[in-house]
């Protein structure tokens, strides 16, 4: 799972930067990750990739939530 924050101006056909992206793993019998340390009232991106013995697959398409004020988000 991969989770980037979007800029105010950011722009789509710009790579995004290492340090705005955070890798959450999980193993491959959970079905929810918690993402800790986001900032509170903030647009995030999400996707989700699996990898096994043949390979990592494609992403999924991107969920889009926002924070609350609280900054924690489970999914």
């Amino acid at each position: 799972m991969v989770l980037k924050d979007e800029p105010k101006d950011y722009d789509r056909e710009k790579k995004w930067h290492e340090e705005r992206s955070k890798k959450v793993v999980v193993s491959n019998v959970d079905t929810s990750a918690t993402i800790a340390g986001l900032k509170p009232v903030t647009t995030y991106h999400i996707h989700v990739t699996a990898r096994n013995a043949i390979g990592q697959s494609l992403p999924s398409s991107d969920l889009t939530v926002t924070t609350k004020a609280e900054g924690k988000l489970l999914l």
